[in-house]
């Protein structure tokens, strides 16, 4: 079920884990720097919140009872899991998107390269 989590994430730009954060993709441009002769490629980022957003949880829930065909309640269950395996671990691995660590009580999102990487043109 952890690999809905990405699949999720890529369909929807959002995704929000109970009692962990919430965590977006934004597009950035590409962005030319004429003095320095770059262009800086058009990427996606993640950006990682505290917050959680109830609408995004109720909708991934949906989504994955649909997807696997179970009770919400399986969902929920899971979504609880992977909240009480951040709080013992104070680490979170989402396959194919990143790890959320609990660093010192800051929380930090690392991505993963799932996507092939371009570097600035000279």
């Amino acid at each position: 079920m952890k690999a809905l989590l990405h699949y999720f994430l890529v369909q929807n730009k959002k995704i929000s884990i109970p009692n962990v954060g919430s965590i977006s993709v934004v597009y950035q441009n590409a962005e030319d720097d004429f003095g320095a002769k770059t262009i800086v490629p058009p990427a996606n980022n993640f950006i990682f919140k505290k917050e959680n957003d109830k609408v995004t949880e109720n909708a991934f829930v949906q989504f994955a009872t649909q997807k696997l065909q179970v009770a919400e309640n399986i969902v929920e269950k899971f979504l609880d899991n992977l909240a009480e395996e951040f709080k013992t671990t104070n680490r979170l691995d989402i396959d194919g998107g990143g790890v959320v660590s609990n660093e010192n009580g800051d929380f930090i999102f690392h991505t993963h390269s799932f996507l092939k990487y371009y570097s600035p043109i000279d």
